[in-house]
């Protein structure tokens, strides 16, 4: 999976759904601090956070302790990817770049990126989400060096880096399933079985206009405004349960874009179908 790119982490702040607690003496040299998106399991003032490529994360019950009180209900991250912040002071807990087992770090911020997946018995339905506005693309190359594109957290969610317009306030995004859906370019003969999503994007009250992207916006409110990730475990169960397949190791997603208007009425708004494969780490 693409990392986020530094500059993007380094000025995360408060947004949606974020516990943040105050950081160590920025004088001291040897504390040091790193991000992670990870999810999040435990209970009972013990978690831990584990990462795509297998890295688990546990920070000290000092810093959750510290966290709870400032008002963290953790309860809400349980099973969540989320990012996340730590520091550790150097000079005590050596970690190095290749380490899969970190422990002793002080937890100091974390945030969820998951956002609802739908399953939707017909078009209409009350469950059926708003999509009152375009996005830009699911895909952006920001440099040589930095190329964004939809992926597998893990075997059941999927990460999304959303590029669309956003200005004062969020925006809400959810992915669709369709189960009595069959596409029009489905046949008997396809070689792999996929299930195709339709992601949704709700404006809700902001009034959006061509100044600022998500990808812009990101490096001042932080990464949750462009990172999004979705559990498919109930759609992908449904899948199953209904047809007798094993999950299918490729999704489809279905976007409406453009980069030039934030007008939902605009005709020259385009259907784009990502194709997103999963392909299980090997360390």
């Amino acid at each position: 999976m693409t990392k986020v790119k530094s500059s993007l982490l380094a000025a995360a702040t408060l947004v949606m759904g974020v516990v943040l607690t105050s950081c160590i003496n920025s004088k001291n040299d040897y504390v040091l601090t790193d991000s992670r998106v990870a999810k999040m399991s435990g209970f009972m003032g013990v978690y831990e956070f584990q990462t795509s490529d297998g890295v688990t994360i546990t920070p000290t019950s000092r810093s959750i302790a510290q966290l709870q009180t400032n008002g963290g209900d953790f309860g809400q991250f349980d099973g969540k990817v989320c990012l996340i912040y730590y520091q550790w002071d150097s000079s005590v807990v050596d970690i190095n770049t290749d380490s899969k087992v970190i422990n002793g770090v002080d937890l100091i911020y974390v945030a969820s990126l998951d956002h609802p997946v739908e399953i939707v018995e017909e078009p209409g339905a009350p469950n059926d989400s708003v999509d009152n506005m375009p996005i830009i693309s699911l895909s952006y190359e920001a440099s040589s060096l930095a190329n964004y594109e939809p992926a597998f957290f893990d075997r059941n969610t999927v990460l999304l880096p959303i590029r669309y317009y956003v200005k004062l306030s969020p925006h809400t995004f959810t992915l669709c399933y369709y189960p009595n859906e069959i596409p029009a370019e489905e046949t008997e003969d396809k070689e792999e079985e996929t299930i195709r999503f339709y992601l949704r994007h709700n404006k809700q009250k902001d009034t959006p206009d061509l100044s600022a992207d998500s990808y812009m916006q990101a490096s001042n409110y932080g990464v949750n405004l462009y990172y999004f990730t979705f559990d498919l475990t109930a759609a992908l169960d449904r899948y199953e349960d209904e047809t007798g397949k094993p999950r299918p190791t490729k999704i489809e997603i279905e976007t409406r874009e453009n980069s030039y208007t934030v007008n939902n009425e605009d005709p020259s708004i385009q259907t784009k179908v990502y194709t997103v494969e999963y392909k299980p780490q090997t360390n």
